[in-house]
């Protein structure tokens, strides 16, 4: 997945993405930051050492902060974690888990067991 900076819009609002250690956050162990909407040169700050459902789960809940500055923690934190399980459930992570293996078997450095799917 491509962890490079670059610039979302979020309610026609530019906002910039970045992929950040956990370091770079104002709180111990968070996964996700995001700037209050009247912020200039607002950004949205999500831990580059998580993926899958988890990394999902934490862009939407900042996207959704993004949005909606006034909703509270425990409703955010709900709707992104719901949101993440059914777009999960759809079979989202299991795409990108397909195309990151597939990648790694045309690179000549595994291939793919049939069955499983696993690169081996």
């Amino acid at each position: 997945m491509d962890r490079s900076p670059r610039q979302i819009k979020i309610l026609g609002r530019a906002w910039h993405l970045r992929f950040v250690s956990g370091g770079e956050f104002q709180m111990e162990k968070q996964l996700g930051e995001c700037d209050h909407p009247s912020a200039r040169n607002k950004s949205i700050r999500i831990a580059n050492d998580i993926d899958g459902e988890l990394l999902m789960d934490t862009v939407i809940h900042e996207m959704t902060h993004a949005a909606f500055p006034m909703i509270g923690e425990d409703w955010v934190e709900q709707f992104a974690t719901d949101v993440a399980r059914v777009v999960t459930s759809l079979g989202y992570a299991r795409m990108e888990d397909d195309k990151e293996k597939a990648e790694h078997s045309s690179s000549g450095t595994g291939t793919v067991d049939a069955k499983t799917q696993d690169v081996v």
